[in-house]
């Protein structure tokens, strides 16, 4: 296989190496599921290497695993589950084995490489700064707060504000958006976030005050964002403890 060192992870060389793999791990004549174990390992390594050049070289490989052999794609995922798991990134990826062939786009391999991207960037082993346990202290308390208040809570409206706050102070703050946010809300330093959450929530409280609003579902929806918010940075900072104290045994 002849292959240009200076851009071997480019698309055509990435069709030349999928072909390796074709000679390599089936070969003429050589049934494909066979001793899918021990093959398994290799095809894990291989992708390792792919990944670390080019997430989208990884992907194709493996598609073109289970192209292949689905039941070597199979073993492939079951025997080294944990493994891939500890790996940076690469496991979101392995879910493309279980698309037809052929149906995944340009933009369904980019969409997969920013989930790697976003998932091994958040992480709750990263401890939370100081502000962000004060804050979290100060939303939980209003949240609950709300609960022994007199107004209703619709639980419909509690879940989906938990699940799109849970998102937007997760994953999605790992995302190059949230990333950028971030280090503009790091920029202007305590006094201005204070100062923009304060701003925030006056907003919120005119907006609801002098708008014919629907309190119920508001109020619920931003009780429920606000509990999981702090929920979130607490379990950060509880298993970012028991890490490090792991790590010092």
């Amino acid at each position: 296989m002849e292959v240009s060192s200076s851009s071997i992870w480019d698309t055509n060389n990435i069709e030349l190496l999928t072909s390796w793999f074709d000679v390599q791990y089936t070969g003429a004549g050589v049934e494909p599921n066979a001793d899918a174990p021990r093959r398994s390992g290799g095809i894990y390594d291989l992708i390792k290497e792919f990944y670390r050049h080019s997430p989208l070289a990884a992907v194709r490989l493996i598609v073109r695993v289970g192209e292949v052999s689905p039941i070597l794609a199979q073993t492939f995922l079951s025997i080294r589950s944990i493994k891939i798991r500890r790996e940076r990134g690469i496991f979101p990826a392995f879910f493309a084995i279980v698309l037809p062939p052929g149906i995944i786009s340009s933009r369904e391999l980019y969409s997969i490489q920013m989930t790697s991207h976003i998932t091994s960037t958040w992480s709750l082993r990263t401890k939370p700064s100081w502000w962000e346990i004060a804050l979290a202290v100060l939303i939980g308390a209003e949240a609950l707060v709300n609960f022994a208040g007199d107004n209703e809570i619709a639980w419909f409206w509690f879940m989906i504000g938990s699940a799109m706050f849970g998102l937007a102070a997760g994953p999605g703050a790992a995302s190059d958006v949230g990333q950028q946010i971030g280090t503009w809300f790091k920029s202007i330093g305590v006094a201005g976030r204070l100062l923009a959450i304060i701003g925030f929530a006056v907003m919120m409280w005119a907006t609801t005050a002098t708008l014919p609003f629907v309190r119920t579902p508001l109020y619920s929806l931003s009780t429920g964002g606000l509990l999981t918010i702090a929920v979130l940075v607490f379990l950060k900072l509880v298993v970012s403890s028991l890490t490090t104290e792991a790590q010092s045994e």
